[in-house]
């Protein structure tokens, strides 16, 4: 893995991403995150020169920041920038890089399916409890499943690169960078 430096394009996976995906991804990211950046603006602007902030921005920041996090996941997933420490990486070239890549990329699947079964537990837990926020009364299932699929998605993802790594990189290039 390498550093991106600042002011160039976001790596890219190995692995094509459908455009529609990808540009719906980035879409929602960018929607959510400008909304709440407006948001948090006017809340703060009301609430200090008119001591009026807006009713339930505080709820309606946390669900959107869960949205951002989600949302974000499966891009991260298949640009590969999820946290890596590279100390050992001189160790695994060739096909021992190869069973390393595909090993950790196991490893990741097995905590996003993690991570999509419990959201769907807490789902379904908020589901038959009715839980609502406090001061909106919104119901907060529908987000946790929203949370749960966007975890799928990446873990699909993954499976994807494993699949990449295993058909394009076994046959000897498996030391190679792209």
């Amino acid at each position: 893995m390498s550093e991106t430096e600042l002011g160039t394009e976001p790596t890219r996976g190995e692995v094509e991403l459908p455009r529609a995906l990808s540009g719906a991804l980035r879409a929602l990211i960018a929607l959510d995150l400008f909304a709440m950046m407006a948001l948090i603006f006017v809340d703060v602007f009301l609430r200090y020169l008119f001591s009026a902030p807006i009713p339930g921005g505080f709820e309606i920041v946390q669900f959107m920041l869960a949205i951002l996090i989600f949302t974000s996941l499966p891009l991260v997933t298949w640009a590969e920038g999820h946290i890596v420490v590279s100390i050992f990486e001189k160790f695994f070239v060739g096909r021992r890089g190869l069973i390393q890549k595909v090993g950790v990329s196991v490893v990741s699947i097995a905590a996003l399916l993690l991570i999509a079964f419990l959201m769907w537990r807490q789902a379904e837990s908020l589901q038959s409890s009715q839980q609502v926020t406090g001061f909106l009364e919104w119901r907060i299932f529908p987000i946790a499943f929203f949370m749960c699929a966007l975890s799928l998605i990446a873990v699909g993802i993954q499976f994807a690169m494993v699949w990449h790594f295993l058909r394009h990189k076994a046959g000897g290039d498996a030391g190679k960078t792209a």
